[in-house]
């Protein structure tokens, strides 16, 4: 069973499964010759753990299978507003190193071949982003934040 048949299967992942990572209007798109995925809500997941306060998360997981049998991951954060990069910067940090590695390391942690950063965007104001290079640093590597307009299109991984 591959990665993404064993998530469709997993008693809790499951349930956090999304057909699009999409909110306010503001969404991410998967290229055409994507030929198998899932879409996890991080987000949804921690708030429904029903804690005084969870910890801040980004929207979605984006699990895409390449075509080598080996997988991408692309965490994405969806922004309508104004925002700093440090909270999307936390966010990140959430889901690699809670997320990922804490919560579900018998599925998640190891399985990848590339992980990815969006913060999708759909305000004018905080174009001047585009320009500020910033990443998280995981497992000793940086990670790119990624930071583009609303409808965004994620490339097959080969």
């Amino acid at each position: 069973m591959d990665l993404i048949d064993r998530i469709r299967s997993h008693e809790i992942l499951s349930l956090f499964i999304e057909k699009e990572c999409e909110e306010n209007n503001i969404s991410i798109k998967l290229d055409l010759k994507i030929d198998k995925f899932i879409i996890l809500k991080v987000d949804k997941y921690y708030n429904s753990l029903n804690i005084d306060k969870p910890p801040k998360s980004p929207d979605c997981l984006i699990i895409i299978k390449c075509y080598n049998t080996s997988y991408k991951f692309c965490l994405v954060e969806l922004k309508s507003g104004e925002f700093e990069m440090k909270s999307i910067i936390e966010k990140f940090e959430t889901a690699l190193v809670d997320f990922i590695g804490k919560r579900f390391p018998d599925i998640l942690n190891d399985c990848y071949k590339s992980i990815e950063l969006y913060a999708i965007i759909n305000n004018p104001r905080s174009a001047h982003l585009f320009k500020i290079k910033s990443s998280v640093i995981y497992r000793k590597s940086p990670l790119q934040i990624r930071v583009a307009t609303n409808n965004k299109t994620i490339k097959p991984c080969y």
